[in-house]
């Protein structure tokens, strides 16, 4: 009698203890049925360096405030699978900003905060099985400002769902503490106020807001690098912001086009 191969795990979730996480086995049950696995980190360093490991899709690292201590093993299975062409979404609950920006910038392909929001992790999945290998990207599809170099860099969006929420303060602090994460950082942090009628970084930080910002956004099919740094101010030497506009412009000035 014939019996059915078993279905190929198409992927692992890697946390400390999965059952922190419960949430996170309901969506990946959801996702993938019975074709996924759970690791522990050391479990994780094993395989992902093992032939078995190949037939993987993604992996989805889950992290807390108590797993500080283990980044850099997180760190390391980041770029093992980065180098095995294995897709990684790292979920995360309470980690510091600059936890979190270090295993992006290591090449974690997503993230999804934690507890899940309804849908995000089958969002997230979609996304890095739609995107494109990094090596077929070519620097002339790449996008840059007119007249400027193609850059890498990571962009956090922070938006509030209502008045109040303290987005304008986590994002402020979120750009302060990535611009002093490293005494002898090369990269530069930039921080955009796209709330148009209400954006107050500029208070929040006490800084001028510019009718240049007005006049960028007005047309940004003309935009280049001069006008863009034209268009920020900077606070402490160290970080870079566009505020917003001075007067209240309409919310469908900036699509997503």
């Amino acid at each position: 009698m014939l019996r059915a191969e078993p279905a190929p795990i198409q992927a692992c979730t890697v946390a400390r203890d999965i059952e922190y996480f419960d949430l996170l086995i309901e969506d990946m049950e959801a996702e993938l049925h019975e074709n996924w696995g759970d690791l522990n980190f050391e479990e994780a360093a094993a395989y992902l360096r093992q032939p078995d490991a190949e037939a993987l899709e993604f992996i989805v690292i889950a992290v807390d405030e108590n797993d500080e201590e283990n980044i850099p093993v997180i760190a390391d299975l980041v770029r093992v699978a980065k180098e095995r062409e294995i897709k990684v979404i790292l979920i995360a609950d309470d980690v510091t900003p600059v936890t979190l920006h270090k295993l992006l910038r290591l090449g974690a392909n997503d993230f999804v905060p934690y507890p899940l929001p309804e849908g995000a992790l089958h969002e997230a999945i979609e996304r890095v099985r739609s995107a494109p290998a990094a090596e077929t990207i070519g620097q002339s599809e790449a996008l840059a400002l007119k007249g400027g170099p193609v850059r890498d860099g990571i962009v956090l969006p922070v938006h509030g769902l209502a008045g109040g929420t303290g987005a304008t303060t986590f994002a402020v602090n979120l750009a302060w503490e990535l611009a002093n994460a490293h005494k002898k950082m090369t990269e530069r942090v930039c921080l955009l106020d796209f709330d148009l009628q209400f954006g107050s970084t500029s208070t929040f930080l006490d800084l001028p807001r510019r009718e240049a910002v007005f006049e960028l956004l007005s047309d940004v099919s003309v935009m280049d690098q001069d006008a863009f740094l034209q268009s920020l101010v900077t606070f402490n030497e160290k970080l870079h912001v566009l505020t917003a506009p001075p007067e209240m412009l309409p919310l469908d000035l900036i699509s997503g086009e």
